[in-house]
Order: structure tokens, then C-alpha cells, then sequence
């Protein structure tokens, strides 16, 4: 009974630990300020609601004012509905399959059920972890999962991502630890694990078919046959199924991917790029110690490989390229980054496991901190990472506790058709690829963390500014133009103004700015972004005066809510600044 016991439960101490850590992180959960009922949580609640009394996806505007009144206590006067008034256009499976809970708990029963199975697959996380790198590196790495964003902000919001992480990292040890007399219930379970995944979310398909070839692989190798054509051949009758019901629901194969699809190979970088830092749903932008999870793994697939590293590489670059949507909608950061979790939570634990010196964890500490800090900005108000629409509101919220003297907010992109933000969103992801190989490097060579201290320094100067007095003007008789004056004139500033809730662009729909500089010698200059509440300029001399004209905002009314003036105090922007990013 007892080898049975451990068994199972792997080391019975650390299990322990790990349960007793997610017990308190779950009160601490369910008894913070609770987050906003928004984006496509109202709709998940609309289908699961509306099936369980009606049979149906959709229930009458009157009645649906009278639920989101009593789950959220305001009374939505319209449907949830996107592009061309469809109402129906998320994935509705799931919400179908967990209606009896909406029926008898509503938003607060959907929501634990949430944060249950998010639970459980960390748990499991941990187990499968264990087997590759040991007790100790895994519990830390799963409870830095448990802990930091993406996944932390997901695991109480009825959204689809703690499920597609839980059935992803299930279905995947049951797979690598398969034994070879397997019975046919083993194998139909994991296999029925599998073809749940893409009823979950369309998403996770791809992710599912390649851990389908691992299953069918294994059951082959262990002289199954016969077992391997049936499973084979009940999953592509359950495909049929599946798209048969997509066009039914939906009208299309493809299901619930609307706008948020993935990228096109021509895309592949762009995308990427951008969901890695923008100000929006950027994965490295809030949780930068996942780039040690990319790391771990590629250390882990070089020289003499870690088990199961090399697998894990290719689904953390499959549920990347298939994942991760273009432009997704209101919601909490990196939402799509959940499918990548489980694979990279075993590559920190990889890092993790090898890494040696002084040098080497100070810089898995700068990377954890930042991390951190935002976790803790979760736990004080999750709701404010909703707000980070122009600009990063929670970057802005954090330093201005701790310091007016960086900004790295200002320098994140916004996702949008400027060629400076779409420039800078490469220049980080270059970045962190040189931050990748240099922490696989510091593993055989611990010298080798010291440039990444370094390249954490150079964004730590690059957000260096001071702030001052604005002498700005939005002229009464103007309220579509404002001018700013430096004094004395400066090569680099930042203007950031208006109320950081506000979304004064949508994809598709995308408000100018048109701006102008002017140098000390009647020089002048112009160009024209998308419109922002951080708008940064850098010349190659001083400007003494910046004009910012728009036909869509009331800039008056902005600038008196809220203006901020930063003078650049970085000596890499004023050099570059100096070699000209706009000539003047």
C-alpha cells in the first residue's frame, strides 16, 4: 500500500509542498479583488447559460441582462457579439459540456471548475517534470508556473486556456510515461484526452495531432498493432465529427478561429514578435523567465541530451507557429502563450536543474524579478492589466511606486502598422534570442550570464528618464492640436497622456496622429502613427518645439486628465539619437 502510495504521488514531501502551495494560492485567488467579467468570458457564460435552459447557444437579450446582473452585478443590455453581429462565434463545447454547472452556480461555478483543473494539471506538471529533472528543480519551476503570468491570471476566469493547458500536459505524461503492457482503457483514455483538446479550442489542434503520432508510435513499437489502427480510426471518425459539428455551429471547418488566427508563414515573425512584447498580450514583456524555459529545453535537445528535451522543443515551437493568434481581444496578458506552458515549465526546470555559479542565477534573478513584480501587481489588482491598451499601464503602475527614474514601459510595442513599433518589437525579440543562447551557454560556461546582466543594463538605461514640468498647449479653439515646447531643447522625450483605460485604435480601424518637430535653426519634420499615449521622438539635433495634430481625439480634454513629460536620460538613445533616428 504504501510503494503504491509513493508511487503516485512520487516523493510524498514535495507533494505535499506543491499541494499545500496551491492551497494557499487558491484562497489567496478566490478572496483578492476578482477580475472584470469581459472579453470572451461573457460569452463562455452566454452559450453554457443559455444551453442548459434552452437547449440553445443564445438566450434573450431581457434574460441575459438579468444573468451577467447577478454574476457580475451589472446588467449587460446587449449580447456579446463580434464581427458582422455574430453572436455565436467562440468555442461552445466545452460551455456546453460544463452547462449544468452554469444552472446551478452560474460565473462563480464555471470559475472554480477553472481553477480545479488548472490545479490538477500543475499538479501533474509536476509529476512528469519530476521524471526528467528531479524533485527539487521541478517544484520550483511549477510553482514559478503557478505564479507568474500567463497562467496565473487564467487559472479564475472561465476562459479556455487552463483547460487547454491541463489536457495538454495530461495527455503528454500519460504519453512519455506510458508503460509498454498498456491495456486497451490506458490507451483509450489518453487517446480520448487527445481528440478532447481541439473541442476545447480549435487552437490546440496541432498540438494534438503530434502528441497522437507519439501515442500511435508507442502503442506500434509495443507490438499493439491492431490497437494502433483502431484508436487510429475512431480519432478520424471523431475528426469527422468534429467538423461536421463546426459547420454546423459555425459555417466554417475552421470553427471558432476568427480574427485571433494564427499566423501565415510570412507572418511567422512579425506575429510572434509582436505577442512576445507587446504592451497588450506580450509573453516576455510581463513574464521574462519563460526566455529561461526556451533555453533549458534548446540545452537540453544539444550534446548529450535530457530526456524528453528534444520533444518538448518541438511542441513549444508547434504550439507557438499554431497557437498563438494575431491581435487577440480584451484580455488578461499572453493568453495564448498557456498552450506553451507545460513544455517550457520543463525546460526551466532543465535550466534549472544544470545551472551552476553565482553569475549564472543572478541572471535567472533578473529575469525572475520583473516577473515578480508583476505577479504582485496581480494579486493587488488584476484587473489593471486589462487597461494595458496603448500603452503599459501596469509597467506605469509599478514604477511609479517604485522609482520616476525608468520607464520601460514607453519602450514596448503597440500592436499596430507603425514602423518604429513593429522595429522594436524585432529589436527585443533579437534580444531575447541572444538572452536564449547566452543562458544555454552559461551552463558550460558560467562567464557567459554576464552579458545577459548586460543586456538587462542596457534596457534598464534605455528606460532611464526624468520627468518635468510640461509645457505643453492644447489651445482652446484647438482641441485636435497640441504643441509642446522643451526647454531647453532636447534630442529624445516622451509625451504620454490621456486615460490609460481608453482604446483610441481597434484592428481595422486605426486613428492618426500626424506629427511634426521643429529644430533650433527653423528645421522641421513630419510624419504620421497611429495614435498612441506614448508618443516618443528622437532626432539627431535638438527640437524646441513638437506639434501633435488628430481629427479623432478632443486632445484638450486628454492632455487635462493626464499629461507626463520625460526627457530621455539614456546614454545609448542619445548616442543613437546623435547618429540620427529622424533627421533633422
Amino acid at each position: 500500500m504504501i510503494s503504491f502510495f509513493m508511487n503516485v504521488f512520487g516523493n510524498l514531501k514535495k507533494s505535499v509542498v506543491l499541494v499545500a502551495f496551491l492551497a494557499v494560492l487558491g484562497t489567496v485567488i478566490l478572496f483578492i479583488r476578482q477580475q472584470f467579467l469581459t472579453g470572451d468570458e461573457l460569452r463562455y457564460l452566454l452559450y453554457a447559460t443559455s444551453f442548459i435552459r434552452h437547449l440553445t447557444l443564445v438566450m434573450p437579450v431581457e434574460e441575459w441582462s438579468a444573468v451577467t446582473l447577478q454574476a457580475a452585478r451589472f446588467p449587460s443590455t446587449t449580447l456579446p457579439s463580434g464581427g458582422n453581429s455574430a453572436v455565436v462565434m467562440n468555442g461552445v463545447y466545452l460551455p456546453v459540456f460544463l452547462s449544468p454547472v452554469a444552472g446551478l452556480f452560474s460565473l462563480a461555478g464555471l470559475r472554480f471548475v477553472t481553477l480545479l483543473t488548472g490545479f490538477f494539471g500543475l499538479f501533474r506538471l509536476f509529476r512528469m517534470a519530476s521524471g526528467i529533472t528531479g524533485q527539487n528543480a521541478a517544484l520550483a519551476a511549477t510553482m514559478i508556473a503557478a505564479l507568474s503570468l500567463p497562467l496565473i491570471a487564467y487559472l479564475h476566469v472561465f476562459y479556455m486556456e487552463a483547460f487547454l493547458f491541463t489536457f495538454t500536459v495530461v495527455s503528454w505524461e500519460r504519453i512519455c510515461y506510458r508503460d509498454r503492457n498498456a491495456g486497451w482503457k490506458q490507451d483509450s483514455l489518453t487517446a480520448a484526452i487527445l481528440v478532447a483538446i481541439p473541442f476545447i479550442h480549435m487552437r490546440g489542434c496541432v498540438v494534438a495531432v503530434f502528441l497522437s503520432f507519439l501515442l500511435l508510435q508507442k502503442i506500434w513499437a509495443s507490438n499493439q498493432k491492431k490497437r494502433a489502427v483502431l484508436i487510429s480510426a475512431c480519432a478520424a471518425a471523431v475528426g469527422v465529427v468534429f467538423i461536421l459539428a463546426n459547420l454546423a455551429v459555425y459555417g466554417a471547418i475552421t470553427g471558432p478561429v476568427n480574427s485571433a488566427r494564427p499566423p501565415l508563414p510570412g507572418e511567422w515573425f512579425s506575429v510572434i514578435s509582436m505577442q512576445l512584447f507587446n504592451v497588450r498580450h506580450g509573453f516576455f514583456a510581463y513574464a521574462p523567465i519563460w526566455i529561461i524555459g526556451y533555453a533549458g529545453l534548446l540545452y537540453g535537445s544539444l550534446g548529450k541530451p535530457v530526456p524528453l528535451a528534444r520533444q518538448a522543443l518541438i511542441l513549444a515551437v508547434i504550439a507557438a507557429f499554431t497557437g498563438v493568434g494575431v491581435n487577440p481581444g480584451e484580455c488578461w496578458p499572453a493568453r495564448f502563450w498557456c498552450l506553451s506552458l507545460p513544455m517550457l515549465t520543463v525546460g526551466l526546470a532543465i535550466w534549472m536543474r544544470h545551472a551552476r555559479g553565482l553569475a549564472t542565477w543572478l541572471a535567472f534573478l533578473l529575469l525572475l524579478l520583473p516577473t515578480l513584480l508583476n505577479t504582485g501587481l496581480y494579486f493587488y489588482d488584476p484587473n489593471v492589466f486589462v487597461e494595458n491598451r496603448q500603452f503599459s499601464a501596469t509597467w506605469e503602475i509599478l514604477f511609479r511606486h517604485l522609482t520616476s527614474a525608468f520607464r520601460p514601459g514607453y519602450l514596448l510595442p503597440v500592436e499596430d502598422d507603425d514602423p518604429a513599433d513593429m522595429l522594436a518589437a524585432a529589436y527585443f525579440t533579437f534580444a531575447s534570442m541572444a538572452v536564449i543562447l547566452l543562458c544555454v551557454g552559461a551552463l558550460r560556461w558560467r562567464l557567459m550570464s554576464l552579458p545577459v546582466i548586460g543586456i538587462f543594463l542596457a534596457i534598464a538605461d534605455l528606460s532611464h528618464v526624468k520627468l518635468v514640468p510640461c509645457s505643453g498647449e492644447a489651445g482652446i479653439n484647438e482641441p485636435h492640436r497640441l504643441v509642446v515646447s522643451p526647454s531647453p531643447p532636447i534630442r529624445a522625450f516622451s509625451i504620454m497622456s490621456g486615460r490609460p483605460y481608453e482604446s483610441w485604435f481597434t484592428p481595422g480601424q486605426l486613428h492618426r496622429f500626424h506629427v511634426s518637430v521643429f529644430s533650433e535653426a527653423g528645421k522641421s519634420m513630419s510624419w504620421s502613427i497611429p495614435a498612441n499615449q506614448v508618443v516618443t521622438v528622437s532626432c539627431n539635433v535638438p527640437v524646441r518645439q513638437m506639434e501633435l495634430r488628430t481629427d479623432d481625439f478632443d486632445l484638450t480634454d486628454e492632455v487635462n486628465y493626464h499629461i507626463d513629460f520625460a526627457i530621455s536620460r539614456s546614454v545609448l538613445r542619445r548616442w543613437f539619437a546623435a547618429r540620427s533616428c529622424r533627421e533633422l
